[in-house]
């Protein structure tokens, strides 16, 4: 073990052991490895006899549903409060900054434990009661596995645990295609797949199950691409209009940025997204030459070198289009390059 992972034992053991209800909860619209880890994590606590609930402020995007067979994760209603006020541990899996978790976080009471777990760097780590940082790690799934190694005393996960830290691994590594895939991601992916973990049908759940509307969609967002500096940036706008026109929803925007990325002589892609109360989601993503996260950080956002977001209250698109290009135009034109 290395000495986070090492770090991670010590007040997993300490805190889960004397915890009598333990509350899950990743970020606002969670990802794949977020809802990984949580229901990886869920069902070893189960299995250890805890009292434990996943809650999360959005629901569970439809692309992930088939993970939950057993209907755990729960979005979180005003009923559930005096539930969480009166937890004992509560685990944040895959979130940079509090306040990405909702509403909820003001229920904790001086008392709770919060305990934040992420691949990313960490705003105000003063929020926690106790932050684990590995940055060198592929995803927040994989901390969590290394735990479990340790915890469950075996490389093989029961099925229902190996299944969602599996796919926690792959959609945070691009299924082993970002520069953040190392050798102890394949033997990861490796001991998962002894587990019982099936790739292809994780792939057919994730990869290939679009739905029509999110087909159309992309196509409309491909034929409104901009490119600028040599076309080394690629960027797209969808505003309100286009998802009302389409019937799609935020939701059905996963995975646009790294298609743009994909182009021919794109270095930096980024999406611009209209959402309720005039906020502008940004979505970046880098093939590797420029970081992209110090760009995010600046809106308040934040995440890995090559992938990393924001979200920018009080702004319109007009406004946010040209925020960015001139924060690009410095990080092309400039020194910005990374080593």
């Amino acid at each position: 073990m290395n000495k986070i992972t090492n770090i991670l034992q010590d007040i997993l053991d300490r805190e889960i052991k004397s915890a009598k209800s333990i509350l899950l909860t990743s970020h606002i619209n969670p990802d794949g490895d977020g809802i990984g880890s949580e229901l990886g994590f869920y069902y070893h606590l189960s299995d250890i006899g805890k009292e434990c609930r996943i809650i999360n402020s959005s629901k569970l995007p439809d692309l992930y549903t088939f993970l939950d067979t057993r209907h755990v994760i729960e979005t979180y209603k005003t009923v559930f409060d005096q539930w969480i006020k009166n937890v004992d541990l509560v685990i944040i899996l895959d979130i940079g900054e509090i306040k990405r978790i909702g509403d909820m976080r003001k229920l904790f009471s001086p008392k709770t434990i919060t305990i934040c777990i992420d691949h990313h760097p960490v705003r105000h780590e003063s929020d926690y009661s106790f932050t684990i940082v590995d940055t060198h790690e592929p995803s927040t799934g994989s901390m969590v596995y290394h735990y479990l190694v340790n915890a469950r005393q075996s490389k093989l996960m029961p099925l229902d645990v190996a299944i969602p830290l599996y796919v926690a691994l792959i959609t945070d590594t691009g299924s082993f295609r970002y520069s953040n895939t190392n050798s102890s991601s394949h033997e990861m992916a490796a001991r998962l797949i002894e587990s019982g973990v099936k790739p292809h049908e994780i792939q057919r759940h994730i990869y290939e199950s679009r739905p029509l509307v999110q087909v159309r969609l992309l196509g409309k967002v491909i034929d409104g691409i901009k490119f600028d500096f040599s076309d080394q940036f690629a960027w797209f706008i969808i505003d309100a209009k286009m998802l009302n026109d389409h019937g799609a929803t935020p939701e059905d925007i996963e995975g646009f940025t790294d298609f743009i990325r994909s182009i021919n002589g794109v270095e930096i892609a980024c999406m611009i997204l209209e959402l309720p109360d005039r906020k502008i989601r940004l979505n970046f993503r880098s093939k590797g030459i420029y970081s992209v996260n110090d760009i995010a950080e600046k809106f308040k956002g934040g995440g890995h070198p090559f992938a990393a977001g924001a979200i920018i209250d009080k702004c319109d698109i007009v406004s946010a289009e040209k925020m960015i290009l001139y924060e690009i135009q410095h990080k092309i034109q400039g020194t910005a390059h990374v080593d």
